[in-house]
C-alpha cells in the first residue's frame, strides 16, 4: 500500500513547499541489507554480552563474517558462564564443609560427694535444645564425621591434702575403643573450676565425648550444676583432614 496522497493523487513527499520537506524529512532511507544484518548481529551481541556496552564499542571488521563474530561472542560468553559455574560449585562444597554450625550441645553435672571421685563424670542434665547429637550415659554421642569443638568444665571442692588434679576430655570410636585424649592438671588445692577445651576430628558419626577425672585425693569432692560444669559440643566443620593426636 503506497503512502498518503493529496486530493490531485500527488504523494504527500512530492507536493511543493514546507509540506513535501517536512515529509521527506521523516521518510527514512531503506537500510542496506548489509547494514540492517550487522545491527542484527550488534543487537544480539548486546544481548549477550550486556545491555552495558555501548554500541560504537561492537565494532565488526569489514573482512570478518558477522555470523563468526557472534559465534565467537558466544563462545567467550559461555566461557564465563562456565567459569562462574565452576566458582559456584567450589562453593556449594564449601559451605558443604561449612554448614554443620547449628550442631550442638551443651549439659552439666550433678557432682558427687563420694569418698573416691575419680573416674568418669556423668553429664546426665542438658541445657538447651542439641542438634547433630545426643546426651547418652553421662557424654555426648556425635552423629556426624569431622571436627567438634569440645569445652569441658569441672569444679573440685576444698582440700587440706594434697592439691593435684587431673582430667581429661576423652574421645571414644563407636565400639567403645579409645581415640583421642585432652588432659589437664593443675596443683590448686583451693575449690575452684577449671576448663579444658579442645577440637576432636572424627573420620565417621557413633563417637563419643566424655570427661574423665584421673587425679583426685581421696575424700575430695567434684561439685555440680549448671552454674560450675559444663560439657559442650560444637561442631564447627565437615573435614576429615589431619585429625591429630
Amino acid at each position: 500500500m503506497g503512502g498518503p496522497v493529496s486530493e490531485n493523487g500527488t504523494p504527500w513527499n512530492e507536493l511543493p513547499g514546507a509540506t513535501g520537506g517536512v515529509r521527506k524529512a521523516m521518510t527514512p532511507r531503506p537500510k542496506n541489507p548489509i547494514t540492517l544484518f550487522t545491527d542484527l548481529v550488534k543487537g544480539i551481541v548486546r544481548a549477550i554480552m550486556g545491555n552495558w556496552i555501548p554500541n560504537e564499542i561492537i565494532v565488526i571488521p569489514g573482512d570478518v563474517n558477522p555470523l563468526q563474530y557472534l559465534s565467537h561472542l558466544m563462545g567467550i560468553r559461555w566461557a564465563q558462564v562456565d567459569t562462574i559455574q565452576e566458582g559456584v560449585d567450589d562453593l556449594k562444597g564449601r559451605f558443604d564443609l561449612m554448614s554443620p554450625y547449628e550442631d550442638r550441645g551443651s549439659a552439666y553435672a550433678d557432682g558427687s560427694g563420694s569418698i573416691v571421685n575419680v573416674g568418669k563424670v556423668s553429664f546426665n542434665n542438658k541445657i538447651g535444645e542439641s542438634k547433630g547429637c545426643d546426651l547418652i550415659n553421662g557424654g555426648w554421642l556425635l552423629y556426624d564425621a569431622g571436627s567438634w569443638r569440645v569445652l569441658a568444665r569441672v569444679a573440685p571442692s576444698f582440700t587440706i591434702g594434697g592439691g593435684s588434679v587431673g582430667w581429661e576430655i576423652r574421645c571414644f570410636r563407636e565400639d567403645g575403643s579409645f581415640y583421642r585424649a585432652k588432659r589437664y592438671e593443675n596443683s590448686n588445692s583451693g575449690a575452684h573450676t577449671t576448663d579444658l577445651s579442645g577440637t576432636f576430628t572424627v573420620p565417621g558419626p557413633n563417637y563419643r565425648i566424655e570427661v574423665w577425672i584421673t587425679d583426685l585425693i581421696i575424700g575430695r569432692a567434684t561439685r555440680g550444676g549448671s552454674t560450675l560444669t559444663e560439657l559442650s559440643v560444637d561442631h564447627i566443620s565437615r573435614s576429615i583432614v589431619n585429625p591429630g593426636g
